[in-house]
């Protein structure tokens, strides 16, 4: 959350630190940390929190009723922050619209699309963006998931879209729409022009349907 001057007056602490103090530094973001930082620490990778896990929090801490914790914790990455967000997005709508989005950009009704997932970003967080590329990610582990007949869904009120797709769409390369995601993630953490992120979404999206 540091700014760069702010950032630059932790690194001189960092670069002749007092005796006997260790500095830890939490992100969820290393990427908005100057190299110079970065290259000073040693870096720890923590392993997301179970859905398990994520959906006692919201239950214990937030008084989050239990069918709606458990839900919304496989959709979070193993962070309740992030599964709080989903909450305050107003969750069954997102769903709702991450469906909408894929089954325009998959029918190639473009305009369409865009103006979904235009709403969708202008009425939502500026992490909007990230929340929908997750819900999408989301929705292919699913198509994975009911390809190998394993059975238990993120999107489990949508199983009929899931299977429809596998029968039209068996040979979608699904795990190059994956990187491509995280391509498109990483554009938006540079701040990317949106327009450019929403169109390579969709488009990437639609090819998906390109039958082999």
């Amino acid at each position: 959350m540091m700014n760069e001057t702010a950032q630059n007056a932790v690194l001189k602490s960092l670069e002749e630190p007092p005796e006997d103090i260790i500095f830890v530094f939490i992100t969820s973001d290393k990427e908005k940390l100057l190299p110079t930082i970065q290259s000073r620490c040693w870096q720890i990778n923590f392993a997301p929190l179970s859905n398990n896990s994520v959906a006692e929090i919201l239950i214990k801490y937030f008084s989050i009723e239990e069918v709606l914790a458990n839900k919304v914790a496989g959709l979070s990455d193993g962070s309740p922050i992030v599964a709080l967000e989903l909450i305050n997005s107003h969750f069954e709508l997102i769903l709702e619209k991450t469906i909408s989005i894929l089954r325009y950009s998959l029918a190639k009704k473009y305009h369409s699309a865009y103006k979904e997932l235009s709403d969708f970003i202008k009425n939502n967080t500026e992490n909007s963006i990230m929340t929908l590329s997750r819900m999408i990610k989301s929705w292919l582990n699913d198509v994975l998931k009911n390809r190998h007949s394993i059975f238990y869904y993120y999107f489990a009120d949508y199983v009929d879209t899931l299977t429809k797709f596998n029968v039209k769409f068996r040979a979608a390369d699904i795990n190059r729409i994956f990187y491509c995601l995280d391509n498109l993630e990483r554009l938006q953490i540079k701040n990317a022009n949106l327009n450019v992120i929403i169109l390579n979404l969709i488009f990437e999206i639609a090819s998906l349907s390109i039958r082999k």
